[in-house]
């Protein structure tokens, strides 16, 4: 009974989206116009290797923020439209007038 529940709720609509079986996720293939698939690891790593790579990224983060920005050569109305599609404060507002608490549920 809860395999077949299982099968339903997950394993089928993970094939029709991916054309991959959701059992054999581990030999997973990308195919074009499908669903790729993103393994996440949750367990915190406490790895030196991982830890050094991470300190050279945020020297390599500080160096380029010390870069100074060079001026835009796209249309002044695209400049502005990026401008408001990147506006995190804004997006914030919107969702607070629909009563949305994006904390609560992040997209």
């Amino acid at each position: 009974m809860y395999l077949a529940l299982v099968q339903f709720i997950i394993a089928n609509p993970f094939s029709d989206k991916t054309k991959n079986d959701f059992y054999y996720r581990d030999t997973f293939t990308k195919y074009p116009g499908k669903y790729d698939y993103v393994q996440l690891d949750y367990n915190p790593s406490k790895s030196e290797k991982v830890d050094e790579n991470n300190k050279k990224q945020l020297v390599a983060i500080e160096q380029l923020k010390n870069l100074p920005i060079p001026e835009s050569k796209l249309d002044k109305r695209i400049q502005n439209l990026i401008q408001l599609i990147c506006n995190i404060q804004a997006m914030e507002e919107a969702l607070l007038e629909m009563k949305f608490d994006a904390r609560k549920n992040p997209l």
